[in-house]
């Protein structure tokens, strides 16, 4: 787990953080127990606050807590990743007709900026990158409209989303066609076409989900809940 707890910040925030980007990357498999004990000795911490972690993240369906029996990462479920994709897809393309009216040049500056930054990590070696800056440029559409919660409310409930996502790092897919469609939505937002701009980044949140989704539960069937 790649973590390392600086003891003076709160300990109990980065254990909870910390589990959660593990589970969410994939780091901690779908269906993998995980124990209090070896990672209370990981993170050299007391079991309190992994305990509580388990807890929260239990709360947020990323975890299933078993008595006598033990804790285990959640199956992806489909169901809530559509719930997920629903909330993501609701909050951007409302956000983005805001966005599009306070556009100013350092926006388009900035949003062509993180364009290139992906092209420089699309190959396989580089998609951890590719997809830091891909979130990097959802996120600037979003602070553009100057609603500064919403993208918090987004990272907050696309936590399922996320977990399919990241399936494909375990596997070749083309991020040239995700780079493209980031290019066809900018193209619409420099022109201030708010249907154009809005119905381009609901099609580029739709398919890339859905693609993956299609895609990865024949690959990775294990991965997923059998309900």
């Amino acid at each position: 787990m790649k973590l390392t707890i600086d003891k003076t910040k709160s300990i109990h925030s980065q254990v909870y953080e910390g589990i959660k980007e593990a589970i969410i990357s994939l780091e901690f498999l779908p269906g993998q127990r995980l124990s209090e004990k070896e990672l209370s000795a990981m993170l050299d911490v007391s079991r309190t606050p992994i305990r509580e972690a388990f807890i929260r993240l239990s709360e947020k369906g990323l975890l299933e807590i078993y008595p006598q029996r033990g804790t285990f990462v959640s199956y992806i479920d489909i169901d809530k990743v559509k719930e997920s994709l629903f909330v993501r897809e609701s909050l951007e393309c409302a956000a983005l007709r805001q966005s599009i009216a306070r556009l100013n040049q350092d926006d388009i500056t900035a949003l062509r900026a993180l364009i290139a930054k992906q092209k420089e990590f699309q190959d396989e070696k580089g998609r951890e990158t590719f997809y830091y800056f891909d979130e990097k440029y959802h996120e600037k559409l979003i602070e553009m409209s100057g609603y500064q919660n919403v993208w918090s409310v987004i990272q907050a409930e696309k936590l399922h989303l996320d977990r399919v996502r990241y399936l494909s790092l375990l596997a070749t897919r083309k991020t040239s066609k995700l780079i493209e469609e980031h290019e066809e939505i900018l193209n619409a937002v420099i022109a201030k076409d708010v249907e154009m701009a809005q119905f381009q980044l609901s099609k580029h949140i739709k398919e890339s989900t859905v693609e993956i989704i299609e895609l990865y539960k024949e690959t990775y069937t294990e991965f997923f809940s059998k309900s």
